[in-house]
């Protein structure tokens, strides 16, 4: 039946069958060769995030860099030194137990606005939640939407990969824009919106990492931090502090001149 084997007679069979047998070899071997590919071209950005992320984090200031353990209360003052990678950060060993252990923390309403305690938060506010089907939940939390406040956002499509502290999406406001930073790295599977509400469906990759990401009793103090530093912000752009019009309204409204110190400060953007 094959050619280069004694005593093979070639017959139409033969030749049918081996059209069959290589079609599917080089079908077998395109595919293989292409998943080759793409792990090394999302390897490549993996890294090329990495780097950036780690050059630009030098570039934060003391404020934008403040220590989880402050947070929490186990600190009084310090600043992060490690890119918020807490798991090579010796100090945080000795403070605080593995970060699955503070799931299971109530819905908290901090200055009006919700953060479910079924979340992780990045530190850029996005948040990620694991869903039953093994994949992750990506979305942008309430004062991170207040701040962006209608701005244009663009989503990334289905199929498209997605690294850690990488741009999950990218918001524009006339000549304002800022990366949202992702808490995961993996491929987006599906895109959804609901107002100015969006999440991303994410396969995540085999290392996935919740270690750097806030919850639990972090997020409350947090969030009120966050805050003094929009409205620390403010007061150096606009030279007063802005009235608030609405009483108990943390997020005021932003003029076109606020945003780029705005999205800068709270987005983690130097």
């Amino acid at each position: 039946m094959f050619p280069w084997l004694y005593e093979t007679h070639t017959t139409a069979a033969t030749v049918i069958f081996l059209l069959a047998f290589y079609s599917v070899l080089i079908t077998i071997l395109t595919t293989v060769g292409l998943a080759v590919l793409r792990s090394a071209k999302d390897l490549r950005a993996h890294r090329l995030t990495e780097v950036r992320w780690l050059s630009e984090f030098e570039e934060l200031s003391e404020e934008d860099r403040i220590c989880r353990h402050v947070f929490a209360g186990s600190r009084v003052s310090g600043s992060c030194q490690t890119g918020f990678e807490c798991t090579s950060c010796g100090l945080h060993a000795k403070l605080q137990a593995h970060p699955q252990l503070r799931l299971s923390s109530p819905n908290q309403r901090i200055l009006g606005m919700r953060y479910p305690g079924d979340r992780f938060y990045h530190r850029g506010h996005a948040w990620l939640r694991y869903e039953s089907d093994g994949s992750v939940l990506v979305g942008l939390d309430e004062m991170g939407r207040r701040i962006l406040n209608g701005a244009d956002v663009t989503l990334p499509q289905p199929g498209a990969f997605v690294t850690v502290n990488g741009a999950v999406c990218c918001a524009r406001e006339g000549a304002s824009q800022a990366r949202i930073l992702c808490p995961v790295t993996g491929r987006v599977m599906r895109v959804g919106r609901a107002g100015d509400e969006w999440h991303l469906w994410i396969t995540p990759g085999p290392d996935v990492d919740v270690g750097p990401l806030l919850s639990g009793a972090e997020v409350g103090p947090w969030i009120l931090y966050e805050v003094r530093r929009l409205w620390i912000v403010l007061r150096a752009v606009r030279g007063v502090l802005p009235v608030n019009p609405r009483s108990g309204n943390p997020v005021p409204p932003l003029a076109p001149s606020d945003l780029d110190a705005v999205w800068s400060a709270i987005f983690l953007e130097p």
